[in-house]
């Protein structure tokens, strides 16, 4: 099938979804306009952790984190000091950036599932004090009557639809600028530490630096989907710092990682139909050529499988126990 359809057929498919998100939601119930909602909001941050997990192959359990931080910003700004839309977007981000900057002072000093316990932890840490500084965040309470945004515009988004096209430019933005940087060079060399950081430091990279780069920006991208998310659900709380994150893997995983610049799912099918014999040339090639929503549980996380896959190479695609007989 994929030999029949032409090469433009996702870019197609994209632009159809967008329009029929655009025109859908005055036709449509209350209950799933407030669905198209959410799920923009979510995609926002499911594409911040894709940066990290998706092109960087860090496996991040502290991401909600970020959402709350700069749902929180929100939140407090909002209601008790008045400000307006602009102001809470910057604090959001900025403060959701700056956490994102020291928590990768930390975490990335580890790697594996030291990793990821460690951004869990730290994850943690921002839901304890979300929870236990009730003079600032009402603790368990949370803060409510958080307003709709007044942008200065004709229109009012205390509608439903209003504020549904407010949430879907956020993340067209969103998905423009993450295009941007993971088309630039920036976003190639992301790719390559994915597939082999040693390949990439032997090249000259500052691996460490790019991962912490990379980091930071989700950080920031993922405090950017939290003040949509305070802004649209009128309420804050401490669950919203909770393992949310796992919801937002799966959505990853359903949509394929590595999926935020379209051209590197397209060309992730070439991977998918590679032998076994090209097995070894498909992964050296990983940094210029993506792997497509089906290698979303392979080739992201950290090398668990380089014991099952070194074999197979000497072996030019043979199974370990056809390699090992061989040789006995």
């Amino acid at each position: 099938m994929r030999g029949v359809l032409p090469p433009s057929t996702p870019r197609i498919a994209i632009v159809i979804a967008f329009l029929a998100l655009l025109v859908a939601p005055p036709f449509v119930s209350s209950f799933l306009l407030a669905l198209l909602t959410q799920a923009v909001i979510y995609a926002v941050l499911a594409m911040s952790l894709d940066i990290i997990l998706g092109y960087t192959g860090l496996a991040s359990l502290g991401h909600a984190a970020y959402l709350g931080l700069g749902a929180y910003s929100v939140g407090i700004l909002a209601t008790r000091h008045g400000a307006g839309f602009w102001v809470t977007l910057a604090v959001g981000i900025l403060l959701a950036t700056v956490v994102a900057a020291i928590f990768g002072l930390v975490a990335l000093r580890a790697t594996g599932v030291y990793f990821l316990m460690i951004t869990l932890a730290l994850g943690m840490v921002v839901w304890g004090l979300a929870h236990r500084w009730v003079s600032m965040t009402q603790g368990d309470n949370g803060i409510s009557s958080v307003p709709r945004p007044d942008l200065g515009l004709p229109w009012s988004f205390t509608q439903g639809i209003s504020f549904y096209y407010l949430a879907a430019a956020g993340f067209l933005i969103a998905l423009l600028l993450l295009q941007t940087i993971v088309r630039s060079p920036f976003g190639h060399t992301l790719v390559g530490i994915r597939e082999s950081e040693s390949r990439m430091r032997a090249l000259g990279y500052h691996v460490w630096l790019h991962k912490y780069i990379g980091f930071v920006i989700a950080g920031g991208v993922g405090g950017f989907a939290g003040v949509l998310w305070a802004y649209y659900n009128g309420f804050v709380s401490p669950a919203d710092l909770e393992l949310r994150h796992d919801r937002v893997r799966a959505r990853g995983y359903r949509g394929g990682l590595e999926t935020v610049d379209e051209r590197r799912a397209s060309h992730g099918q070439e991977g998918d139909r590679l032998g076994p014999d090209d097995a070894g040339a498909g992964r050296d090639r990983g940094a210029r050529v993506g792997v497509g929503s089906k290698g979303a549980d392979q080739g992201r996380l950290p090398r668990a499988d380089d014991g099952r896959r070194r074999p197979d190479r000497q072996g030019h695609g043979q199974r370990p126990d056809d390699v090992a007989g061989r040789e006995r």
